[in-house]
């Protein structure tokens, strides 16, 4: 009897220790740490490097890992500010709404376009345009090492090209489409008055051309008194009125289009 114990008792132990390897939502080792945010988890314990592969939410750890490390990529560092936005002295309207984000004129997409013939995109990324016009967008390290034609994105304004294209480093780059109108393809900036350039405002329906076809969205808002945050709302101000017709009658007026390089 004691001796079928004992080998009862080592079965256990044996199956205990192979099972060094797990999938879960959340791996945690003793002796080691533990990250998270909405897209992933990273567990980290002391010993051995591991491999680790993360996926529809799971973490497939094995091995023990030294620490945890994740490529994070590099920062493209823009300044740019949005015409309709623009309050003067380097300030924009905040347009999201939000007390606890004043400092946030809009969401921007940024897109990294190769510079041999047709221009196609290989990297984008997304982030927040704080209202003295400055930007700070992470891009993958697959993007290190080459130039690209930077590409500005807003939901109401003039898509934007950069007049040059841009060498991404180790240490990321530097654009600024603020300070000449020759910062952008076509020199396809408004001139603020005060030193300051902008970009092009009144793209409602995001054609490529400020005109009649940005009309209906803004009449449709303005009849029905909307507050908030609407393509609409030209001016960033969280209200689409009045006040918003005088930019998309002005570039209307100009035919503002994109220019590609």
């Amino acid at each position: 009897m004691m001796k079928r114990n004992i080998l009862g008792l080592l079965l256990l132990l044996s199956l205990h220790w192979v099972s060094g390897q797990n999938i879960s939502k959340r791996a945690i080792s003793a002796g080691g740490g533990y990250f998270s945010n909405s897209n992933f988890n990273v567990s980290s314990t002391l010993g051995e490097t591991f491999t680790a592969t993360i996926g529809g939410g799971l973490v497939l750890s094995q091995g023990f890992q030294q620490k945890a490390s994740v490529d994070s990529g590099v920062y493209l560092n823009l300044t740019a500010f949005i015409q309709g936005f623009y309050v003067g002295g380097g300030l924009m309207n905040s347009s999201l709404g939000d007390p606890l984000m004043s400092n946030i004129a809009d969401n921007i997409t940024v897109e990294l376009h190769d510079t041999i013939a047709g221009h196609p995109l290989s990297f984008m990324g997304k982030g927040s345009l704080h209202t003295d016009g400055t930007a700070s967008i992470l891009f993958s390290p697959m993007s290190i090492g080459k130039s690209y034609y930077v590409v500005f994105k807003q939901r109401n304004s003039i898509e934007t090209w950069s007049a040059t294209p841009v060498l991404i480093t180790n240490n990321g780059a530097e654009y600024n489409f603020s300070n000449a109108a020759n910062k952008s393809a076509g020199d396809n900036l408004a001139d603020m008055g005060d030193g300051n350039f902008a970009i092009f405002s009144g793209d409602i329906n995001q054609d490529g051309s400020v005109d009649f076809n940005d009309y209906p969205p803004i009449e449709i808002s303005s009849n029905n008194g909307d507050f908030g945050y609407y393509e609409s709302d030209l001016n960033g101000d969280t209200s689409v009125d009045f006040n918003d017709y005088p930019i998309l009658d002005i570039n209307s007026l100009l035919g503002i289009i994109v220019f590609v390089p």
